[in-house]
């Protein structure tokens, strides 16, 4: 508003505006983006926190928002719907498959322990079940 010409007084008026209706809430704005990539793209905490991390959001609003988005023992339920969506696209089985699919987690953001626990118990039509 500033570099449009608007006075100090002006752009503090504005922003005092939206922050009293709630218009400026970066704990809010952080909740939402990460339900958001949790839920639709299927994203770990660590991909949500470096999404978060580039918007410029504080640390303790970004711990808040995956904190809510991930509770207690939900990574690993995210990450069990991202590998059961993965396993629908086919692709090698094995070995082979089973990389891809850990490299996949990884890069979803999910924690290596989450991923490794996962893959490991996955039938990816090499063991009997």
């Amino acid at each position: 508003m500033a570099r449009a010409g608007y006075s100090p007084e002006e752009v503090d008026s504005a922003l005092s505006f939206l922050r009293e209706r709630g218009y400026l809430n970066d704990a809010a704005f952080a909740r939402d983006i990460a339900l958001a990539s949790a839920e639709r793209k299927h994203w770990g905490p660590s991909r949500i926190h470096q999404k978060l991390k580039a918007l410029h959001l504080s640390e303790d609003d970004i711990e808040g928002a995956l904190a809510e988005s991930f509770p207690e023992g939900e990574e690993e339920d995210a990450a069990r719907r991202a590998l059961e969506r993965f396993g629908k696209r086919g692709g090698p089985g094995g070995e082979r498959g089973r990389a891809r699919a850990y490299r996949h987690l990884l890069g979803r953001g999910f924690s290596p322990e989450v991923a490794h626990r996962l893959v490991s118990a996955w039938n990816f039509g090499d063991t009997e079940r």
